[in-house]
């Protein structure tokens, strides 16, 4: 690819599609055993086409043209294979609703107790020292946010990647310490940090990503979490990846991100072949913690056993002062901003919003379509359209 392509390049061509041709140099690359080649529309020969750094030196991305750095990346994660990943049977799972709100930050006025379980970001979790992030402990957490939910905290790993990274640069040491912090404050179930497999940086950063995922989710899983995976996955390549981690723990568990780039139409149908792919070679049912997605819910009851939504809604629409106006006929359900409830504090009206979107959430799951889609079989699943282009929830679109 000539210097100045990169700067014009659709971001249609830099997803990963099975109806595209593999990348030239992919044919002799040294990872394509861990990476399985990438298959990209357009003028990439190499994905390090994608590497535009003036100064590798100064560049974080885990890159072959800074091999010093390389190295390092490459031996903090002991190779892009399951080597160095921990295998200890997965935590078993408790019993949890299959809609749970996300509370972003504390809320005035929110009376904790009358929360069955509140899902936090596992920053909010913590706080910052000298050492770096450690866990707050529960009765920390619970004059943070006024109070404790009912059942307790659930974790998840989703979150803007500057707080995600934090986590890693505690090194192993420090993980743990965190981990089991979180353990002993009362959290009682987790999803593993979402490390952003990126669409226009060399491959081999997004091997280190994967391989991070693993490692996170089993040092969590050590320490005694019931802990989600979470898939972040480009190519077939990065599917098996999580399936061997799976087989070899006896995860029963996975999360997934349809919130943003696996959110448009077409990408969340190629994402959900995936998905049912993953699913029908695990010998047991999995179950699954999802952004996004309500619109498919039929489909996703088809892969999963149990379909668990985390939701961000009532926290945003209650700092927006807005209520519900349910369906009526052909209308469908839509939000208001509600003069009446402008001066309640944000957190009453934070409880009333938790009421409404549970039963937009219990209205979409009662769909007849719903209850009459038997669960896909693993010799439908070998038949479902796999032509997937599986690009990055989390695409880095500035070139």
């Amino acid at each position: 690819m000539l210097p100045n392509e990169k700067q014009s390049i659709p971001i249609s061509q830099i997803q990963h599609k099975e109806s595209a041709s593999l990348l030239l140099g992919c044919g002799s690359c040294h990872l394509k055993t861990s990476c399985g080649g990438l298959q990209l529309d357009g003028s990439v020969v190499h994905c390090l086409d994608f590497c535009s750094c003036e100064d590798p030196n100064s560049c974080d991305v885990v890159c072959s043209h800074a091999p010093q750095r390389f190295v390092r990346r490459l031996n903090e994660v002991e190779g892009f294979g399951l080597d160095g990943i921990e295998l200890k049977p997965a935590v078993a799972w408790p019993r949890l609703p299959v809609w749970l709100p996300i509370i972003e930050k504390p809320m005035l006025g929110l009376n904790m107790a009358l929360i069955q379980f509140g899902v936090l970001p596992i920053n909010a979790a913590c706080k910052r020292t000298a050492d770096g992030l450690v866990a707050l402990t529960a009765s920390e957490l619970n004059q943070k946010f006024g109070g404790t939910p009912a059942g307790g905290w659930v974790l998840t790993g989703v979150d803007q990647d500057y707080r995600i990274e934090q986590i890693w640069r505690l090194g192993r040491a420090g993980r743990e310490r965190l981990f089991a912090g979180l353990k002993a404050s009362g959290i009682v179930a987790a999803t593993s940090p979402n490390f952003s497999l990126i669409a226009d940086v060399p491959r081999s950063d997004n091997l280190h990503a994967r391989k991070r995922i693993g490692i996170v989710w089993s040092e969590m899983n050590m320490a005694g979490l019931p802990t989600a995976l979470h898939v972040n996955a480009r190519n077939q390549a990065d599917f098996d990846f999580y399936a061997e981690l799976i087989k070899g723990t006896g995860c029963r568990t996975i999360s997934f991100e349809f919130a943003t780039g696996a959110g448009a139409s077409e990408a969340m149908d190629r994402y959900l072949s995936r998905l049912a792919r993953l699913a029908a070679d695990i010998a047991w049912p999995l179950s699954i913690f999802v952004r996004g997605g309500v619109h498919r819910y039929e489909t996703l009851h088809r892969i999963f056993e149990t379909v668990t939504q985390l939701d961000t809604n009532a926290h945003m629409k209650a700092r927006k002062r807005q209520t519900l106006v349910p369906a009526t006929g052909d209308r469908r359900h839509r939000w208001i901003t509600d003069p009446s409830i402008a001066l309640m504090p944000v957190g009453e009206i934070f409880q009333l919003t938790v009421e409404q979107c549970r039963q937009v959430d219990r209205f979409a799951r009662q769909s007849p379509k719903l209850s009459a889609s038997p669960r896909i079989s693993k010799l439908r699943v070998a038949q479902v359209d796999l032509s997937a282009n599986d690009e990055s929830p989390q695409l880095r679109l500035a070139f």
